[in-house]
């Protein structure tokens, strides 16, 4: 029997956008190294910004998001 999936959670969520208006460049803020990243496609500099996207929990040790923060 077929069994509707559960509904995934969304929430706003922290983004850098490609700064470059031709580039469709993004990541999760939370999932960054740095501080100020630059655009992995076309290496330009990325601006703070947000979306509604699934939740995603980083279990990574390194919690760059404090150093933004702060």
């Amino acid at each position: 029997m077929y069994r509707k999936p559960d509904p995934v959670p969304i929430e706003e969520t922290s983004i850098w956008l490609c700064g470059e208006e031709s580039c469709t460049g993004w990541m999760r803020q939370n999932f960054t190294f740095e501080k100020s990243p630059v655009c992995p496609f076309c290496n330009s500099d990325m601006v703070q910004g947000t979306r509604q996207l699934p939740v995603l929990i980083n279990k990574s040790p390194v919690l760059i998001n404090k150093s933004i923060e702060a």
